[in-house]
């Protein structure tokens, strides 16, 4: 798919996972005293969607709403 700027809020003990993941160049910006919320340019894949479901309760997919749609599936 193609690349699109994807916001996503994490719960705030989750900022390592964050970091190691994405870089240290990653801005977190505080949403409360609970959660950050960090805008991305991702490519929106299944392999995205899994490392996202493994995090749980503890990441929401904020927008845009075009990511939150189903991935087609090859038929």
């Amino acid at each position: 798919g193609a690349q699109q700027d994807v916001e996503l809020r994490f719960a705030a003990r989750l900022a390592g996972v964050v970091l190691d993941r994405f870089g240290h160049d990653v801005m977190l910006v505080p949403d409360g005293p609970e959660h950050f919320t960090v805008t991305l340019p991702l490519v929106v894949s299944p392999q995205f969607f899994g490392w996202l479901f493994g995090l749980e309760d503890n990441v929401q997919l904020l927008g845009p709403p075009s990511s939150r749609s189903p991935i087609p599936r090859p038929p």
